[in-house]
């Protein structure tokens, strides 16, 4: 019988002394199953958005080759937006930063007029531009 306990005391104690080790000195084991999750960051959108204002023959606005979702606020003109007091006409350099996302992702962002113009002006599947800041 005394054998018996003293084989269980030295498995034991060869299972064990490692861990314990292990985690006296700092070190913890891995556990293989464990998955470790960074906190989730805010998105920013920033890239930039450059080109000519134009209007198509539809009436479509356009940033380069690009239709935008301007930012909220801005007042569509005859001939051009006008955007927190500032006047942007057919041929205008428009400098800015926001990002290019699918027609349907930004139709889930945004509603009214300025969702039915882009539907109007776009097709599913294509990329619009998001303009978040004009500098």
């Amino acid at each position: 019988m005394k054998s018996g306990v003293r084989w269980v005391v030295r498995v034991l104690l060869a299972a064990c002394l490692p861990v314990t080790m292990g985690l006296v000195s700092g070190c913890a084991p891995a556990a293989p199953d464990l998955a470790l999750l960074a906190e989730p960051h805010a998105t920013v959108m920033a890239a930039e958005i450059d080109g000519d204002l134009r209007i198509d023959a539809d009436g479509c606005v356009f940033v380069g080759e690009w239709f935008v979702v301007w930012p909220k606020g801005a007042q569509r003109l005859p001939e051009g937006v006008e955007v927190d007091g500032d006047q942007f006409s057919v041929g205008d350099k428009v400098h800015g930063s926001g990002g290019y996302v699918d027609q349907e992702w930004a139709g889930g962002m945004i509603d009214g007029p300025t969702k039915a113009e882009m539907e109007r002006c776009t097709c599913p599947g294509d990329q619009v531009a998001l303009l978040m800041l004009i500098q």
